[in-house]
């Protein structure tokens, strides 16, 4: 479990200048940039270079796109948790390179996403074998079925949120 001491979280709402100073937070664990309206993907794929960061939530950063999941995946291999909800540009070739990459992910909120399909959910099933929370909710391209299959096929899984449309 992570300390109050141990989080450090930087929230810009503008998101301006933000990527330039995380390269020198090293050791930093927590990080929340979410609402960062202005994030792109250079800015993400350059900053996240933070070998022990176990938790990243990204929720509402519009400029998010599958190539800042795929240089998270890569360049944060300790994350256990990604939120990335409402994160709009986002599809499902992102979300599997993350589920492909990151092995020790326990906890993953891809909520509020509409380019998000079943394929997502089977990469899910396939890949995630230590998750314990996954939030769907309003992924209107996702089915019941699939998510039954994720469920068969995850047995950690304890929390699992699925409003669908």
């Amino acid at each position: 479990m992570i300390t109050q001491e141990e989080a450090l979280v930087l929230q810009d709402r503008r998101g301006a200048g933000v990527g330039a100073g995380l390269h020198r937070l090293a050791g930093l664990r927590v990080l929340d940039l979410s609402m960062c309206q202005q994030l792109s993907d250079l800015g993400i794929t350059c900053a996240m270079r933070f070998r022990e960061l176990v938790s990243l939530k990204l929720n509402m950063c519009p400029e998010l796109t599958d190539h800042s999941l795929v240089g998270i995946a890569t360049n944060v291999p300790s994350l256990e948790e990604l939120s990335v909800s409402q994160c709009h540009q986002v599809t499902d070739d992102g979300v599997t390179e993350v589920v492909k990459r990151l092995h020790r992910l326990t906890l993953l909120d891809i909520s509020c996403n509409v380019r998000l399909t079943n394929r997502t959910l089977a990469a899910i099933s396939k890949y995630c074998h230590c998750l314990h929370k996954l939030d769907v909710s309003l992924n209107d391209q996702m089915s019941h079925d699939a998510l039954d299959r994720v469920q068969y096929h995850l047995p950690h899984l304890v929390s699992l949120q699925s409003r669908l449309v």
